[in-house]
């Protein structure tokens, strides 16, 4: 999932991140069967599941966000980099209360 993430974050990663999900989604079809048979297996499917549908939610976000700026894909890069790319906070001590550092 975190492959995926940051490849959309890099631009033009964008396919390799929809080729990310497929391949999770084939696996996760292909080890349902096994489900029954391995112990716990269940809870890593579930996982799976989880981390595919992020990756879904992220690759349909780009999607629609590139029908928005069809005429300018590095926009559109610009805004997945800002997006993902957080800024750090602080740890908090006696000089600071975990603020946002502004660097």
């Amino acid at each position: 999932m975190r492959f995926a993430i940051t490849s959309i974050a890099r631009g033009s990663g964008r396919a390799k991140a929809e080729d990310v999900c497929s391949f999770v989604r084939k696996c996760k079809a292909d080890f349902e069967r096994f489900t029954p048979y391995v112990r716990e297996l269940s809870k890593k499917q579930q996982t799976t599941k989880q981390s595919m549908q992020k990756i879904e939610e992220a690759n349909y976000a780009v999607k629609l966000r590139l029908a928005e700026f069809q005429s300018s894909p590095d926009l559109l890069d610009d805004i997945a980099k800002r997006s993902i790319t957080l800024p750090q906070r602080r740890p908090m001590d006696e000089n600071n209360n975990g603020d946002i550092e502004t660097d």
